[in-house]
């Protein structure tokens, strides 16, 4: 269900991708030519529901596609947005930068079932990161924490509970926890990428306040933590398993950088290996609409680019691994808002 950030923005200009702006950012090169995208492909409006499996995808608005699609295809339909995440039954979420939208699957191209107001002036003024549960909960992450919301929560509710993370151990109002991407699994357990020490915590269903994470993945052999490495977006599968796109090194955290898939075992707690890395030689960041999803089957789908500069998503089957020759699946939309796919 990458995200990316509003703070990769200023970031991100070019298709050659270098390391550099700050802490879970990437930054892009400019000696090479401008890359022209083309327009995004234009939608119908025929469709009101969802009737095969789907895949969602952040360009200038969130972009419908059916997951059978191959190529350069239009979008069937399109939802107002820059954020999306997709819940157990289908509904969509979507964040528009004032409001998450929830729309159901059998009425997408419908008026909203319900608004949650967040964004500057709400609850949640700082949004980093949106996440629907199968259970319909809602997860933000902000710079000081993440917000969780129930499935009944419209307007300007509050959250039901707040996670703040570790508080230091000599100062209680002083915590050491920086929100950035974020991922829920099918027992509502929260993976949270933590900005301030590059690590990924691991929180429970019922967790709130000032609590020490259930598990934390850090250390070398993780690949994916550390000031060198660049997540941009995190997701799990049905079984709980933990997908992690990032711009990574090898396992001193040198070397050039790989950008793949990192998987992780359902209980994976600290320095730890990936069950599997796998990435196509064909797929490159491409400036901030990287994204990672998995669908029910198992198959998964990255947002990122090609070396030819065209936004692309990718399709890989549920026993991947290493480099892959892989489907690309759609293309040739223009740059995205957000990190953010989301399959179902």
């Amino acid at each position: 269900m990458h995200r990316i950030r509003y703070s990769f923005r200023s970031c991100l200009c070019a298709l050659f991708v270098v390391v550099g702006c700050g802490s879970n950012q990437i930054q892009t090169g400019t000696n090479n030519p401008p890359v022209t995208n083309p327009p995004d492909p234009p939608s119908s409006t025929t469709p009101s529901s969802v009737t095969e499996p789907s895949v969602y995808v952040v360009g200038s608005s969130v972009l419908v596609f059916p997951q059978t699609a191959k190529g350069a295809t239009k979008a069937t339909l399109e939802i107002p947005g820059a954020q999306v995440s997709v819940d157990e039954a289908g509904n969509v979420y979507v964040f528009t930068g004032s409001a998450i939208n929830e729309y159901l699957a059998t009425a997408l191209n419908g008026p909203p079932i319900r608004s949650l107001s967040v964004g500057p002036g709400t609850a949640v003024s700082n949004v980093q990161d949106v996440m629907a549960s199968s259970t319909g909960e809602i997860f933000v992450s902000s710079s000081g924490g993440v917000a969780v919301f129930s499935p009944t929560a419209t307007g300007n509710a509050s959250p039901s509970r707040n996670i703040l993370g570790r508080p230091e151990p000599t100062e209680a109002d002083i915590f050491v926890f920086s929100p950035g991407f974020i991922a829920v699994d099918g027992s509502d357990q929260l993976y949270v990428q933590n900005t301030y020490d590059s690590t990924i915590e691991v929180f429970g269903p019922t967790d709130t306040g000032y609590v020490v994470p259930a598990r934390t993945i850090s250390g070398p052999l993780t690949r994916v933590s550390g000031s060198g490495n660049y997540i941009t977006g995190m997701t799990t599968d049905t079984a709980g398993n933990l997908y992690v796109l990032c711009l990574c090194g090898g396992i001193d955290g040198t070397g050039v950088g790989e950008f793949g898939v990192f998987e992780f075992d359902h209980a994976a707690n600290g320095n730890v290996a990936p069950t599997r890395i796998f990435t196509s030689p064909e797929m490159y960041p491409f400036f901030y609409n990287n994204g990672v999803g998995v669908s029910t089957d198992g198959t998964i789908y990255v947002s990122g680019g090609t070396n030819g500069g065209i936004p692309t998503v990718f399709e890989f089957s549920p026993s991947s691994s290493g480099g892959v020759t892989n489907t690309v699946t759609l293309a040739g939309w223009t740059s995205a808002d957000s990190s953010r796919i989301a399959v179902h």
